[in-house]
């Protein structure tokens, strides 16, 4: 049979024109950008804008100390290293777990152990666990799944019929992983078995979460994890603690959505007043473009390969607790000079965005934004709004322990 690498290969799908319009995509909102209408978004007027951005740049003006050289990716944590970080019972030490982070954001992980590392990653492992421990914790998890999943399966349709809640995400649920991934080789299936264990995955979520429930995008967040999983239970405790880590992006309000772009804002200004002054006068300084890619990071960008390794990086928090803005930046500060055209509107930088998707060079945007982060990091004073964004003091660069 084809290996899972294989599997995760993209390939043409037929669909007709409704089905095309959302096989890959989940809500308008994240293929758009934001931007649905074919009129252009609310922006900030000067009025609205303008003393906050002088204060922001005005504050930081010859503060930002010179960006130093990108540096070169590692090749990705081997098996032999990460037996290396834990102990001879299985636990990983404190120390231990912030050098294997490091490790892991700078080179990110051999697609061999994958199965294994990101069950830590996420929070399915406990690091400080032995091995015994991590087993009975491991089973114990499997039966809560089986109780929580056998409470769906075993409505009746009286109860159904009284559950307008429940009805409502089962649906959207089932209408959703129709459609996710179709294009990749293991969900291509209508039959697939796979997309079965999405459904059943997401509709046990909802029975763990009710107040979240499922939102559009999860399901394009969580067949990557079954993708490496295999397995119905583990991706599900995976999912579980990616959702622990992001859930507020997913809330109705979208307030954390708003602050999150609001903040990517805020980042431009600094490191790019001119290009954030382009943007202002061609209706873009929103920043409404990058709606897509912060909810559900990155996934329309990249193909999966690229799209685990990515994750990796963010999910490691080694710099930041929302790298995924600085890896936003980098992506911007790539491709300015190419929407720096006299001749571009509005729709023409929505278009040059959208016409990104798999087509960035993933290694090079790594790099760079590492080196974004580290450079606004090193101020001494970051606006208030900025200060959640990077950890302070920055950890230096990893570096391999040298030879005895």
């Amino acid at each position: 049979p084809p290996d899972s690498e294989q599997l995760l290969e993209r390939r043409p799908v037929e669909t007709n024109d409704e089905e095309e319009e959302i096989s890959t995509i989940t809500c308008k909102d994240i293929e758009t950008g934001g931007n649905t209408a074919k009129s252009k978004p609310d922006v900030a007027t000067p009025e609205q804008s303008l003393i906050s951005d002088f204060q922001i740049v005005t504050n930081l003006q010859g503060q930002l100390p010179p960006r130093l050289p990108p540096r070169p990716r590692l090749p990705p944590l081997s098996r032999e290293e990460w037996e290396s970080y834990r102990e001879i019972d299985g636990r990983v030490s404190k120390e231990n777990e912030e050098k294997f982070r490091a490790r892991v954001f700078a080179g990110s992980i051999d697609h061999s152990i994958r199965r294994e590392v990101w069950k830590y990653l996420l929070g399915y492992f406990r690091f400080d666990a032995t091995d015994i421990e991590r087993m009975e914790e491991q089973k114990a998890k499997e039966r809560e799944y089986e109780v929580m999943k056998k409470q769906w399966e075993s409505f009746l349709p009286q109860q159904e019929a009284n559950f307008a809640r429940w009805r409502e995400l089962r649906n959207l649920v089932e209408k959703d992983v129709i459609r996710t991934d179709r294009d990749v080789e293991l969900f291509h299936s209508v039959s697939s078995p796979q997309l079965k264990q999405l459904q059943n995955i997401l509709k046990t979520y909802i029975m763990y979460n009710m107040d979240l429930g499922y939102v559009q995008g999860m399901s394009d967040l969580l067949s990557v994890i079954l993708a490496i999983m295999e397995n119905e239970v583990d991706s599900f405790w995976c999912f579980v603690g990616l959702m622990d880590m992001i859930h507020d992006r997913f809330e109705i309000t979208q307030e954390f959505m708003r602050l999150r772009i609001k903040q990517l804002r805020t980042l431009l200004k600094v490191s790019d007043p001119e290009f954030y002054k382009y943007l202002g006068e061609k209706d873009s300084n929103n920043l409404y473009l990058s709606f897509r890619w912060l909810l559900v990071d990155f996934k329309r960008e990249f193909q999966f390969s690229d799209l685990m390794i990515l994750w990796e990086v963010f999910w490691t928090l080694h710099l930041s607790p929302d790298y995924p803005l600085f890896f936003a930046l980098a992506i911007i500060e790539k491709e300015r000079n190419n929407m720096m055209d006299p001749k571009f509107d509005f729709s023409d930088i929505i278009a040059h965005i959208n016409g990104l998707s798999k087509n960035l060079q993933l290694e090079e945007l790594l790099e760079k934004a590492e080196s974004i982060c580290r450079q606004v990091g090193a101020v001494d004073h970051l606006p208030e709004e900025l200060q959640p964004l990077v950890r302070q003091p920055l950890p230096p660069p990893f570096t391999f322990p040298s030879a005895k």
